[in-house]
């Protein structure tokens, strides 16, 4: 994954733009951040696509649209 997103030129795995692919890596990958699974010094192009991804404006609307806010170390409120 580390590799997918090359460089400025690339910062999405959809390429230059958000896309699909970043919508389905969403996900699985904020998971794995937020239970500690990725480490910043060894994948810091994935840590700089989960901040693109968390600070998004969207993103921070879907959160509210849930009914408790949700806790990806434990699936619950």
């Amino acid at each position: 994954m580390e590799d997918a997103l090359r460089d400025d030129a690339r910062p999405w795995f959809s390429g230059r733009k958000m896309g699909l692919a970043d919508i389905n890596m969403s996900w699985p990958l904020v998971l794995a951040v937020e239970r500690g699974y990725v480490c910043s010094d060894r994948f810091p192009r994935l840590m700089d696509w989960y901040r693109r991804v968390t600070t998004r404006e969207a993103y921070k609307r879907a959160l509210g649209k849930g009914a408790a806010p949700w806790d990806p170390k434990r699936f619950n409120a």
